[in-house]
């Protein structure tokens, strides 16, 4: 599992820096999913970050920000075994 999450934030870190924040999101959030993880909060943060520069607007990265929460919750909701 913490080669996998290594190998995660590494990509997210890559792909965060050559500016594709979607693939980015999808790395940090892998990450996220198996522990949590400084870096890879940070590296979401980062795209979000991106993701507003790119769009002018804070619509886009809060309406991802609303949807990454409730499908958080929603798996920890139905799994409270992750909540641990």
């Amino acid at each position: 599992m913490g080669v996998m999450s290594d190998g995660s934030l590494a990509a997210g870190q890559a792909a965060l820096g050559a500016g594709r924040w979607m693939e980015a999101r999808n790395a940090f959030e892998a990450v996220l999913a198996q522990r949590e993880s400084a870096e890879a909060s940070a590296g979401l943060g980062a795209a979000l970050c991106l993701l507003y520069e790119r769009t002018g607007s804070l619509a886009a990265p809060v309406c991802f920000h609303v949807l990454h929460n409730g499908l958080m919750l929603a798996i920890v909701s139905s799994h409270p075994e992750l909540a641990t």
